[in-house]
């Protein structure tokens, strides 16, 4: 026997094709049959214009501008630089996105708003720790300063 899909050869008895594991209709020949040419396909008829809906008023839908949120951009990147400002900036850029008109921004000012309170934190970390570091020279330097200050007025 042989497979009407395949043309494989099949053992008597089995249901299903070893090769491509179609049903088993077969029947017996001594050769697969020949696949017979496709018939033309007949045009297809064109279709009729859908009917117009109706418009519903109260539920309308969400309107994105084309155009890019720029105070998120600028919060973004005055945050590298100037983390206070781009603070103020990104929070003003996420109130714009979160009204709906420029949601794909809306990620960009969340970043810029991390971003800020992230690096203002290291600053004045880095700021109390210096601070401290160098306040005692500081101190030291204005009075030897003031000292000397004092000799050099006497002696005039």
């Amino acid at each position: 026997m042989f497979c009407r899909n395949c043309g494989q050869k099949i053992e008597d008895g089995m249901m299903f094709c070893p090769n491509c594991g179609t049903k088993a209709a077969f029947e017996r020949m001594s050769a697969p049959a020949p696949e017979p040419e496709p018939a033309p396909e007949p045009e297809p008829a064109p279709e009729p214009e859908p009917e117009p809906r109706p418009v519903r008023i109260s539920d309308p839908a969400p309107v994105y501008t084309k155009g890019t949120n720029g105070l998120a951009v600028a919060g973004f990147i005055c945050s590298f630089f100037f983390p206070f400002v781009g603070l103020v900036l990104s929070i003003i850029g996420l109130s714009i996105a979160d009204t709906g008109y420029q949601k794909p921004m809306r990620g960009l000012a969340i970043a810029g708003i991390i971003i800020s309170a992230v690096l203002l934190v290291l600053r004045v970390a880095l700021g109390a720790l210096i601070g401290s570091l160098i306040l005692p020279h500081i101190r030291e330097l204005f009075e030897s300063l003031f000292s000397y200050l004092n000799t050099v007025i006497r002696a005039a």
